[in-house]
């Protein structure tokens, strides 16, 4: 489950799976819910989670971050039309 920030748990395995089942990709914004409410990437088939330091975290304002697969982010080179969102360019 991934909580929203108005409390509602979406089920995310089933969500994952539909997404897998339509052979399209799946980005989970969990930036209420990253660090309250476990995710298992070996269960839930994503390609990206978008998260930040702030919310469940408590950390310091303004740190966002994602995670994601290797082969996905690969597949991203030169689709950015800004460097702001261009992961990438750091990882690369």
């Amino acid at each position: 489950m991934a909580r929203s920030s108005s409390g509602i748990l979406n089920p995310i395995v089933e969500i994952a799976a539909i997404v897998a089942k339509q052979g399209r990709r799946l980005l989970l914004d969990s930036m209420s819910a990253f660090g309250a409410l476990p995710v298992d990437a070996s269960s839930v088939r994503f390609d990206a989670l978008a998260a930040s330091s702030n919310k469940c975290l408590e950390g310091v304002p303004g740190l966002g971050f994602v995670v994601c697969r290797k082969e996905a982010l690969a597949e991203t080179k030169g689709n950015a039309t800004t460097l702001t969102l261009d992961l990438q360019d750091p990882y690369g």
